[in-house]
């Protein structure tokens, strides 16, 4: 063979194999781009939701106005992916998102799927809330009723006696109870409660919706997204917003779009605490005023900050 043939060969080869990379390595690029400007979608739908969730009665209480705020996050989601007046388009979005779920200061709900007729006599998925949903948690002498501050309501099985308040204020009366009396068992039980219902909420949700779904003749089946430890905790912080996305497909064809987003409504203030080495060597957040605390200390601005740096709550300040 001739040079010139080697020469004509391997520049055959190379085109072979570089056109592909390229196309591939430029679908990759976009995906990328793509994906950035999906995530930016939906974070401001989300916040635009929650804009439009915390209100205040005519006695100045707070009250979350969720058929509002719903509204607010579809229209937002709708007008940020440009399909503002695409009735048929907007359908096929909102069954891209298999549930809705509100954390409020005593309970939480969750917005989930159900099939209904539209004027048309044509079936849609319609959205729908349920009931507020506590968190609840039982033990063999009482019921707990936690909420997303030290706030609680306690149920004594025995005596059929029902008190509230800050449960540092009933440790001494309870003693038999370690949850009461321990603050870091008190914590721990508490978020392990709360992060549970929503779980088990969520996933009920999803396979409603995939049920739903599936009557429609969608083949995408919805699933329990992992989420990460910091944003569960996001979620018992405050009241918050958790939205989940799913099955939406790239431009090019190639796989989905899945997310889940949480947006804070930054209703209470927290403190600082001061985390420090105790005697122990282990360490403990304090509030601002402790005796306890340290020389050397580290300052966060919620108690879930402080216990993901491995700190736990000062038996003396009860933070």
């Amino acid at each position: 063979m001739k040079m010139s043939n080697y020469i004509l060969l391997f520049f055959s080869i190379c085109v072979a194999f570089y056109l592909p990379m390229n196309h591939y390595g430029m679908s990759v690029v976009e995906i990328g781009k793509e994906q950035l400007r999906y995530n930016r979608n939906l974070d401001n739908a989300v916040e635009d939701g929650l804009f439009q969730l915390v209100e205040k009665d005519s006695s100045k209480e707070i009250v979350l106005n969720k058929e509002k705020a719903e509204e607010n996050f579809y229209q937002s989601l709708y007008c940020n992916f440009g399909i503002p007046t695409n009735r048929f388009q907007q359908e096929r979005m909102k069954q891209c998102v298999p549930l809705l779920l509100i954390t409020d200061k005593d309970g939480f709900y969750i917005n989930v799927s159900r099939l209904k007729k539209n004027k048309n006599g044509v079936q849609v998925i319609e959205k729908c809330w349920s009931k507020k949903k506590p968190y609840l948690y039982t033990d063999r002498d009482y019921i707990y009723e936690f909420t997303l501050s030290n706030e609680i309501k306690l149920y004594n099985k025995k005596k059929e006696l029902l008190i509230e308040g800050d449960y540092h204020d009933f440790a001494g009366k309870y003693p038999k109870s370690k949850i009461l009396n321990r603050p870091a068992i008190f914590e721990e039980i508490r978020r392990k409660c709360i992060i549970g219902h929503l779980k088990e909420a969520m996933k009920d949700g999803l396979r409603l919706h995939n049920s739903v779904a599936k009557m429609l003749g969608v083949s995408y089946q919805f699933f329990f997204p992992t989420v990460a430890k910091e944003d569960w905790y996001r979620t018992i912080d405050d009241v918050s917003m958790l939205v989940i996305f799913q099955g939406y497909p790239w431009r090019s064809g190639n796989g989905y779009f899945n997310r889940y987003a949480i947006g804070g409504a930054r209703i209470w203030k927290h403190s600082a605490y001061y985390v420090s080495l105790g005697e122990n060597r282990k360490l403990y957040y304090h509030k601002e005023k402790c005796s306890k605390r340290g020389r050397r200390e580290l300052k966060y601005s919620t108690k879930q900050e402080c216990a993901l740096n491995g700190a736990y709550p000062c038996e003396i300040c009860r933070p």
